[in-house]
């Protein structure tokens, strides 16, 4: 016959090696969880892009085909075009239904260290953002830097690339700075990937590893 003290001994074993088990099993699963919990940031991002684009294309259709991006302070006026030293987030702004949510990656720690490189400082409706966009999108005449970039005046719009993640409002004239190394410009990824609005409004991803800087920074050049 087993007495209690045994029985509470032989209890006290199995405890252990369950939970010896158990955190096995913990170990093992926890790569699977963060991996999947990644592809569901990542999936929100592209969601988020895909607004973005659709917010583009009632933009762009209203605006008689004229990108969403302020020139500055001296803007080309003509077509009703509301160029007044704005950044694309704030010109899109009412044509998103989901408004400020969508302005913010989940994988971005810091979203509200947003660098919104404008005339007239920041937003009064954004104070977050996690993306960037082409700083030649900026001008539809890339040698006098003025007037607003138009849809037809786009070479291969589908391999032009307009927007990416990012924390900072421009690119700073080429996408290297979304290199992983030096990455001056954004500070997290999803599993090394970035997520990409073309210039015909499609999202895609990219491996940051790929060659980066080699991604079409301009609309007027192939």
């Amino acid at each position: 016959m087993i007495s209690s003290k045994e029985l509470a001994r032989f209890t006290l074993v199995e405890m252990f090696i369950t939970m010896a088990l158990l955190g096995v099993l913990a170990s093992m699963l926890f790569p699977s969880f963060k991996r999947f919990r990644s592809l569901a940031e990542q999936t929100q991002c592209q969601n988020n892009a895909k607004s973005f684009a659709a917010a583009m294309s009632i933009y762009i259709d209203d605006y008689d085909g004229f990108y969403p991006y302020g020139v500055g302070p001296d803007p080309f006026v003509g077509n009703g075009i509301p160029l007044t030293s704005q950044s694309p987030q704030e010109l899109i702004y009412d044509y998103l239904t989901a408004h400020k949510e969508i302005y913010a990656c989940p994988s971005d720690p810091t979203p509200q260290n947003y660098q919104w490189w404008r005339y007239r400082g920041h937003p009064n409706n954004l104070k977050s953002s996690s993306y960037m966009f082409c700083e030649y999108g900026l001008y539809g005449n890339m040698n006098t830097q003025k007037m607003p970039l138009k849809l037809i005046n786009v070479l291969s719009p589908t391999t032009y690339v307009y927007m990416t993640d990012g924390n900072w409002c421009p690119n700073g004239w080429n996408w290297g700075t979304l290199n992983p190394i030096t990455s001056p410009r954004i500070d997290w990824d999803h599993d090394e990937y970035v997520n990409i609005l073309y210039g015909d409004l499609h999202v895609d991803k990219k491996w940051r590893l790929d060659d980066i800087s080699n991604m079409r920074k301009r609309p007027d050049i192939k």
